[in-house]
């Protein structure tokens, strides 16, 4: 700032004698180069769906080797990516995200957002399960019991109303509704 130079301007001329951390920072200034030069045409899901690939971040957040569907962090991720489809540019996705800070009301007749194994033990008057696709619901890299189980802890959950949905489309590609949606028609 003192200099009047952009931080990233800065921080590709800035001199660094140790090799490993000199190694480090050109890294990052060659991950950071594409972002930056396409800051201004860049809409947010693209951003986003870049920052996530690039780094690999589903697998460096998950509690897991491998990262679930059903992990509320990836699922955050997922949701993050669907609200960011909606803006053209990054500034007026900031603004529309920062407009939610602190909207909680406390109310305790709202509705319950969870992923299945938080609302593992917990019940409600009505529930809906939602994506009940193949590869989310049962998970495309899990156990075909294991995923059964877990399907069987989200439809429990219900006192008196379950909704069972599934989308045609996820993320705008075509999708397949979930097996479990059969067996269960089928009384399996």
């Amino acid at each position: 700032m003192e200099k009047g130079v952009h931080f990233f301007q800065a921080l590709k001329t800035i001199p660094i004698r140790l090799p490993f951390l000199k190694h480090n920072l050109m890294g990052l200034v060659k991950f950071l180069s594409p972002l930056v030069r396409e800051a201004g045409t860049m809409k947010p899901l693209e951003a986003i769906q870049v920052l996530r690939g690039s780094l690999d971040y589903d697998n460096f957040i998950a509690q897991d080797e491998i990262p679930s569907a059903d992990d509320m962090r990836i699922a955050n991720l997922d949701q993050l990516e669907l609200a960011a489809g909606d803006f053209r540019d990054i500034g007026s996705f900031l603004k529309h995200v920062d407009s939610f800070r602190d909207d909680s009301t406390g109310d305790e007749e709202g509705v319950v957002l969870s992923t299945v194994h938080r609302a593992k033990g917990l019940e409600w008057p009505a529930v809906f399960v939602v994506n009940l696709i193949d590869g989310l619901m049962p998970y495309k890299n899990g156990l075909i019991e294991e995923e059964r189980r877990i399907c069987f802890v989200a439809l429990s959950r219900a006192m008196r109303v379950l909704h069972l949905s599934y989308p045609k489309l996820y993320f705008g590609k075509p999708v397949m509704r979930s097996q479990f949606l059969s067996e269960i028609r089928a009384g399996k």
